[in-house]
């Protein structure tokens, strides 16, 4: 039991670790993403070609860390699940949601924009593409936030129910020692109360494991 325990903290701990791991990565791409719009908002046609494809080579790289943030937050659904279906649940829809799809589909609009030097268009698409991932970032923690209520709920849940069994189990030992002392040494009952005693320890030591 005691592995068992250990067991479910250590996956539990994987689990935060891994939420962890994409809040901070979305934060950091969000920070990225925005210099780089701001860096696009202020194209004109007078910019360099150099700089277009260089803006291009940026949002590529913000495309790539994207869409592999979007498969690390359903790894991270299917280490929730034990523990929370409704975060499991949270997360797989935001990998799969229609804005997931559309934050995709404004960054390869915004290269191909760039690529092309239609700079109107490049501006909507990647202005478009931050407002999303800020979206999703709040969806993200959110996620994250219910899912710490939730464990840590449930951990208080389980922790309750040890201390009433541990109360409810010493009310039973003090019975028993003073059903012991009234007996008298020969009687059958004595028999009978060490199997009791007996029992009581083994569910002491349960509730304790």
């Amino acid at each position: 039991e005691n592995l068992d325990r250990y067991l479910e903290i250590f996956k539990r701990f994987q689990a935060e670790q891994k939420l962890d791991e994409i809040k901070n990565r979305m934060q950091q791409l969000v920070e990225q993403k925005s210099l780089i719009n701001q860096e696009i908002s202020n194209i004109d046609q007078n910019t360099e070609l150099s700089d277009l494809a260089k803006f291009s080579q940026d949002e590529e790289r913000n495309l790539d860390e994207f869409d592999n943030i979007m498969e690390t937050i359903e790894e991270a659904s299917k280490l929730v699940e034990p523990f929370s279906t409704e975060s499991s649940n949270e997360l797989s829809q935001l990998a799969h949601s229609e804005l997931t799809k559309e934050t995709n589909e404004n960054i390869k609009q915004t290269i191909q924009s760039l690529s092309q030097k239609n700079i109107g268009e490049a501006q909507n698409s990647s202005q478009s593409s931050l407002q999303n991932m800020e979206s999703m970032m709040e969806m993200m923690m959110n996620a994250q936030q219910n899912f710490q209520k939730q464990t840590v709920a449930k951990m208080s849940e389980q922790f309750q129910k040890a201390i009433n069994d541990l109360l409810y189990l010493s009310s039973q030992e003090e019975q028993l020692l003073s059903e012991v002392k009234q007996a008298q040494r020969n009687s059958p009952r004595l028999r009978e109360l060490a199997q009791r005693q007996q029992l009581l320890q083994d569910q002491l030591q349960s509730v304790t494991k």
